[in-house]
């Protein structure tokens, strides 16, 4: 499909010491819960000393972590420093050409942490530091880090400073999940536009959709952007695509209707098409209406995308007539014409006989349990065939929506500590099934690599998943794969892992010998696999390990590519 590409002139402060002239992640969309699992040490404080910087215009070549800034920590959400400053190596030649990692006097951050050569590194170059509120929230004992950051970040909404009142209203979007949005449903009220756009982002990324009226209303009144964006001047229009983009990433049916409207809406085309994608994500008949009023929309890309949204709806399969996108892009009022001629005929018949056939159910869990961690994997069964699927579509209020057209359904879960959950759906049955916790015990595996040297100086951390070769008879890798915890690398290559005891779990036990652990070496913001690990004294080459309920006092493990 065609790019349609919107040019942005921004003028920006290296706030956070990361130079954005290297493409990397968008700005403002740290996932906090994964920044704080893969760190050994997380605190928020100011950089006390920081030698300056030498800058560079030279290849790659040039060392990286050179300097040594000391950070003065107010407040550890995971670990404890062992002196009152903590040190922490940057990028003391910034180059041209890649992103630096820098520290200045006086900065104040959120650091995500792990050790290097006795020393600490950011776990991520791009969002490893974060700009920060110093107000502090009140503690509390036995509360989990991810808690204790939310306290704070509460508190830095009451920051005189409101670069940090917005620095804080996103990160609490960016937790996933809070305890309550109270705080910041409260600042809907307020009179700063800005300030309603930096709340509803992080509302609609914590999955609370009662935002969509004030959201609709503002999208309404606001006018097109221009062409170009000069930062911070027109910070308002930034977060208006930045609103459009939680739009897209939608998965609730209960927001057809305004996913509708935004779909068919008048001018901000950017705006139809986030819709258009949310509604084909959600796959509802009730769709079909805004689709087939999309064929003609004046943006090729969305009419295409509305095209496709009927023929999903109908259940696919090869159809002569359909188009490429090239082609409908040259002719797209004669592909708009023979797609409604298609729906009259025969697709909407398709469509409504789909719909009767969709299985449909909600996989409500505990109270207790951070919907963000749980992993669900299921088996769709139609007239004979079965397919593997991921669930992928978010939570909402601590509940999954199923749906798919299929005549029954085999769910595999896990909820981070428990022994999985199997359930066999059809029709008939109760639509709402409480998936439930099983507490396993845990075991502790101290675990040594051998050859560090492969990954010196690089940001690096070993992933735990747990894999099955077959279940439920279909044979799937990336279906029976579960990533279950992460844990930062030392310098010497020692890392410490809590495994699941799945000795005692039935489930696990049912899948035969094929089952194991995976152990991999991947770099923590963008998860891409470094190297895979195997036991040292194994003489077999595939990496993995045997699920046993103790392990000896130290594993050691070589890494192999990948």
């Amino acid at each position: 499909m065609k790019a349609n590409v919107f040019r942005l002139a921004l003028i920006l402060l290296v706030g956070c010491g990361c130079a954005r002239a290297y493409p990397g992640p968008v700005p403002g969309t740290e996932d906090i819960p994964k920044l704080i699992a893969a760190s050994s040490l997380v605190c928020k404080g100011e950089v006390t000393d920081a030698p300056p910087l030498i800058f560079v215009q030279s290849s790659e070549s040039i060392p990286r972590m050179t300097a040594v800034g000391h950070v003065r920590p107010d407040r550890c959400y995971k670990g404890t420093p062992q002196t009152s400053s903590i040190s922490i190596l940057f990028d003391g030649f910034p180059i041209g050409n890649g992103p630096s990692f820098v520290l200045r006097k006086g900065d104040y951050r959120l650091f995500f942490l792990m050790q290097q050569d006795g020393k600490y590194a950011v776990v991520d170059t791009w969002f490893g530091a974060l700009p920060i509120s110093r107000e502090l929230g009140e503690p509390v004992d036995g509360a989990d880090p991810l808690y204790l950051l939310e306290l704070d970040l509460k508190a830095g909404l009451r920051d005189p400073n409101p670069e940090r009142v917005l620095d804080s209203i996103r990160m609490l979007g960016n937790l996933k999940q809070l305890h309550s949005t109270a705080e910041l449903k409260k600042l809907e009220a307020s009179s700063d536009p800005l300030v309603k756009t930096y709340v509803w982002q992080a509302l609609l990324r914590l999955k609370d959709y009662s935002v969509l009226p004030e959201v609709a209303e503002f999208f309404a009144n606001q006018p097109p952007a221009p062409h170009e964006l000069l930062l911070p001047r027109d910070r308002l229009f930034q977060m208006q695509f930045a609103l459009q983009s939680e739009i897209a990433v939608i998965r609730d049916s209960t927001t057809l209707p305004y996913l509708e409207q935004f779909a068919t809406s008048g001018h901000d085309y950017h705006l139809r098409m986030s819709a258009l994608q949310a509604l084909r994500r959600i796959g509802s008949f009730h769709s079909a209406r805004t689709y087939l009023k999309e064929l003609d929309d004046s943006n090729a890309d969305n009419g295409f995308s509305a095209m496709q949204g009927l023929l999903s709806l109908a259940g696919g399969g090869p159809i002569d007539w359909v188009p490429t996108w090239k082609h409908f892009d040259e002719t797209p009022g004669y592909y708009a014409t023979e797609c409604r001629e298609w729906w009259a005929a025969e697709g909407e018949q398709k469509a409504k006989s789909q719909a009767q056939h969709t299985l449909r159910f909600v996989l409500s869990l505990p109270d207790n349990v951070r919907s963000d961690f749980v992993q669900i994997h299921y088996v769709a069964f139609r007239s004979g065939n079965g397919y593997a699927e991921i669930l992928r579509e978010p939570a909402k209020q601590n509940a999954y929506e199923l749906a798919e057209p299929a005549e029954k359904l085999k769910v595999l879960a896990y909820l981070p500590g428990c022994q999985f959950d199997v359930l066999e759906l059809s029709s008939g049955i109760t639509p709402t099934q409480s998936l439930l916790c099983r507490p396993l015990r845990t075991a502790q595996l101290k675990g040594q690599i051998t050859n560090p040297e492969l990954f010196a100086g690089k940001s690096a951390v070993v992933e735990l998943s747990v894999v099955a070769h077959q279940i439920f008879g279909v044979v799937d890798g990336g279906f029976t794969t579960f990533r279950l915890a992460v844990s930062p690398i030392d310098s010497s290559g020692g890392f410490m892992l809590s495994l699941p005891d799945f000795t005692t779990d039935p489930s696990v036990q049912g899948w035969g010998k094929e089952v194991g652990w995976q152990f991999v070496i991947s770099e923590p913001r963008t998860s891409n696999i470094m190297f895979r690990l195997r036991a040292a004294d194994s003489d077999d080459k595939a990496p993995g390990l045997a699920i046993q309920s103790s392990y000896p006092n130290v594993v050691k493990f070589t890494a192999v590519a990948n």
